[in-house]
């Protein structure tokens, strides 16, 4: 415990400038060379208060001049960094200090006369700072570039991260300071002991620093460029201030200054192949800037003596520089790159990245001819490229894409670019145009897919004397075919190239079905015939049928997931062209399904019907076998209640008139609805359809004229409803059944009783003259009779008609209110009808659930006549 408090003591002498004290506890023996816990010695306090005598007092008892503290800081490099004093500095040189640790300090500080004096004393002009591993030259790079950095503290973390801070500050120095990094630097070259590819702490060496710094240079006047080339496209090649802003961008124009310092140095030999941990590169990083005067430094570095080795110049990718340019459409740099060495030095153009993709492909989906061109005209006089080579992509999900140049080709749908890779040394080259990728498709099926002719003809037209293209050809799983697609397409000249593709000896698989869709893999099950009735296209449909029609029978009955078949598709689509090549397809030996259920348990004849196409209606009765016209759909409707709803003669004539093989449509049929078609046909209001109704002649079938729907109402009813004059005759002169006209309603209303309410009296008069014997005493769910209904209506002269009528009505009939005739008309204070009533023998005293009398209700009325009558 003594010990330690007597070396606390000694600092405490240093801090306090007492000599005579810290010579006294030398001469007691202390540890001169003790370290507190931050490390510091005696000696570093002394060095950072500049007191000399102290410090030599130090040296002479054996203090270490190169110890360092926690932070790894000798006393020079406290005197170089803190004090900057330059006779400490000597003093501690002079004492055996080692120069090497601080003289990237004294760079750092931009203090010429301790950078003289470290180097007077033999400094290693290699030696690295001790916080970013950083040489001299590292640093007087950014000092090219910028003028301050400002104070470096002594905390680890921050020099971890100090040079990249050091990259992303722009301070923009002087052209004086410039001038003197410049002239340092020629210094250190001069030095032959400098290594020019020494590497920081983060696998940077200089080159690559000076690159980088050089792009940021560039890239910040970039900006004032593009500024300058907007203002150009709106002046005048004429004008002066066209003039002087053209003046202004050519004097930006870009010179790499310290790239260009560093490559003229002969007598050292930068390692432009060098990559760090990040595969960062000078090359690498200038292709990256688009700076096409770096690259060409670069490309034209001592070509007699060194070899840049483009194929393994990649980045963190695996995209060597070659692949970059390509990809950023820089046609300058590949052609300098196919250039560089060209007699000594072979591109690898078969080079991959990480994820498989190599120079050919990428050159390929660049889409750009002129890159193409370059690539496959590479020394072609002694390489050739093997374009049936299959490449293994990597995709992103961790899948493998295998392609060839040929599809991938076809993926750009650039026929020119097709057209390269077909015309690669065609003369004694011959490419396989029927290979395929990892889902069996060829480029054909692509083309196809693509809908590009173009493509298709050339593909099929390649070398065609000694080459058959598999022109049936399936993808996996989903099984598309370049036909299927073409069809899919609606495309009708590549399905021509298809059928015409040599025929004399190739069939095509027109057989075949779209299963699934493209993507997403919804299950169609479609037919060709059925894809190209669906897209509604007269010219594919007739190319499938008589493609090869004496070997080759279609299945035009096979429906697909949603139960259609192309004769019901190309009903849908109104489209009669279509549906006469499908009925007349081999007339004589195949038979169309003409009764197949459909959607909505539609036939073909109920959706010709629906869609009211007259002349598809015509061809399908006209087929050759007999189509089921009493056939109902989901909603119980058939071909010719469809009919009637749409109200279109012609086509209930049509149907009407079908007797093949003696058919015979069941006109009483009832619906849900308990409607048979007369029903209905009066429910439309049309006379006309009415008539074609009860027209209906075959083998002498009688409409039961006298059917009632689900409210118990028959067609005359209806017609009365709608005081159709003309159907009501039309069904009272059908002679084939008598109509009773005493059937009553839900409501226990007949016809007759309809007739009075409508108050129509000329259909009450047929009615009443019809041949059959109405009942006028029916009475309605009111308990009223015929008579009370014209009663209450006020109309004399139906009241009169039934008054009249051979069989006379009980004339004192009472209703739920007890209401006779008479004293209905009595209250509605009808005195004709009151007189008529009573000339028939009216009872005038019979009393109503109230007890009045008629006479009674002309009393409260106090209608003087009336009550004349009545007394």
């Amino acid at each position: 415990m003594a010990n330690k408090l007597v070396k606390s003591e000694l600092m405490y002498a240093v801090l306090e400038n007492n000599i005579k004290e810290v010579e006294t506890l030398l001469n007691q023996g202390v540890d001169v060379n003790f370290q507190d816990a931050l490390g510091y010695t005696a000696l570093m306090h002394t060095v950072e208060l500049n007191y000399k005598p102290i410090a030599q007092l130090l040296i002479d008892h054996g203090a270490d001049v190169n110890i360092k503290n926690n932070v790894g800081f000798s006393p020079l490099m406290h005197a170089v960094y803190f004090s900057q004093d330059k006779n400490l500095a000597k003093f501690l040189l002079d004492n055996k200090a080692n120069p090497n640790d601080a003289f990237t300090l004294a760079v750092i500080k931009q203090n010429e006369d301790l950078i003289k004096l470290l180097i007077e004393y033999n400094t290693d002009i290699n030696s690295k700072d001790p916080f970013t591993g950083k040489t001299a030259l590292m640093w007087s790079l950014y000092f090219y570039y910028t003028t301050y950095l400002g104070y470096i503290p002594l905390d680890f973390a921050f020099h971890q991260c100090f040079s990249y801070i050091i990259l992303e500050t722009y301070f923009p120095s002087l052209w004086h300071d410039r001038e003197k990094q410049l002239k340092f630097m020629s210094f250190l070259f001069q030095q032959n002991s400098i290594n020019v590819n020494t590497i920081d702490n983060y696998g940077y060496n200089a080159l690559i620093i000076a690159t980088k710094l050089d792009n940021k240079y560039f890239s910040r006047y970039n900006v004032k460029t593009h500024i300058l080339k907007d203002k150009l496209e709106k002046l005048d090649n004429n004008s002066k201030e066209y003039k002087t802003i053209k003046y202004e961008l050519d004097e930006l124009t870009y010179s790499p200054d310290l790239v260009k310092f560093f490559l003229d140095q002969k007598n050292y030999t930068f390692d432009l192949n060098y990559k760090n941990s990040l595969n960062s590169n000078p090359l690498i990083y200038t292709i990256k800037y688009y700076n096409p005067y770096l690259i060409k430094l670069f490309l034209n570095y001592k070509q007699d003596t060194y070899t840049i080795d483009i194929n393994n110049l990649k980045d963190s990718n695996g995209i060597n520089i070659l692949r970059r340019s390509i990809l950023d459409e820089d046609i300058e740099t590949v052609k300098q790159i196919l250039q560089y060495k060209y007699h000594t030095y072979n591109i690898d153009l078969y080079s991959e990245d990480k994820r498989g993709r190599n120079i050919i492909i990428e050159a390929i989906e660049s889409d750009s001819l002129e890159i193409l061109n370059l690539i496959l005209n590479y020394k072609k006089e002694t390489i050739t490229i093997d374009l049936n080579k299959k490449y293994n992509i990597f995709l992103s999900n961790n899948d493998t894409f295998i392609t060839t140049a040929l599809i991938s080709a076809m993926e750009t749908r650039n026929t020119e670019i097709v057209k390269l890779i077909l015309n690669y040394k065609s003369e004694f080259i011959i490419l396989d145009v029927n290979a395929t990728d990892n889902f069996n498709g060829t480029a054909l099926i692509y083309a196809s897919e693509e809908n590009k002719v173009d493509m298709v003809k050339l593909i099929l037209d390649y070398k065609s004397d000694i080459i058959t293209v598999d022109i049936n050809r399936k993808l996996n799983t989903i099984e598309y075919t370049a036909l299927l697609f073409a069809v899919i397409n609606n495309n009708l000249d590549i399905v021509k190239l298809l059928f015409n593709y040599k025929s004399d000896i190739i069939t095509v698989d027109i057989n075949q079905t779209q299963k699934v869709t493209r993507f997403e893999r919804i299950p169609k099950n479609r037919t060709l015939i059925l894809i190209a009735a669906m897209n509604n296209n007269t010219e594919i449909i007739d190319l499938l049928l008589n493609y090869k029609s004496e070997q080759i029978t279609f299945d035009l009955n096979m429906p697909d997931v949603s139960n259609m078949i192309a004769l019901l598709w190309a009903i849908k689509n109104n489209n009669i062209d279509i549906v006469n090549s499908l009925l007349n397809y081999k007339h004589d030996t195949y038979t169309i399904d003409i009764n197949f259920i459909g959607p909505y348990n539609q036939t073909a004849l109920i959706w010709a019907v629906k869609n009211n196409n007259t002349a598809i209606v015509k061809a399908l009765l006209n087929y050759k076998t007999t189509v089921d016209i009493n056939f109902r759909d989901k909603y119980d409707k058939s071909a010719l209640s469809w009919a009637i709803g749409n109200q279109n003669t012609e086509i209930i004539e049509l149907l009407l008139s079908y007797q093949k093989d003696n058919y015979i449509i069941d006109l009483n049929y009832l619906d849900k609805n308990q409607d048979n078609y007369l029903i209905l046909a009066t429910k439309t209001n049309n006379v006309k359809i009415v008539q074609l109704i009860l027209n209906y002649r075959v083998k002498d079938y009688i409409i039961n004229i006298n059917s009632q729907d689900k409210h118990g109402k028959t067609a005359l009813i209806y017609a009365i409803e709608k005081n159709n004059i003309d159907i009501v005759k039309a069904l009272l002169n059908y002679k084939q059944q008598i109509i009773d006209i005493n059937l009553q309603d839900h409501n226990k209303s007949n016809a007759l009783m309809y007739s009075i309410s409508k108050n129509n009296f000329d259909i009450v008069k047929m009615l009443l003259n019809y041949n059959y014997t109405i009942d006028l005493d029916i009475k309605n769910s009111n308990g009223r009779t015929a008579l009370m209904i014209a009663s209450k209506k006020n109309n004399i002269d139906i009241v009169n008609l039934i008054l009249n009528y051979t069989i006379k009505p009980n004339i004192d009939a009472q209703d739920f209110y007890g209401y006779t005739a008479l004293i209905i008309t009595t209250r509605k204070n009808n005195i004709e009808a009151v007189k008529a009533l009573l000339d028939h023998n009216a009872n005038k005293s019979i009393k109503d659930n109230y007890f009045h009398t008629a006479l009674d209700y002309a009393k409260e009325l106090k209608i003087s006549k009336l009550i004349k009558f009545l007394s």
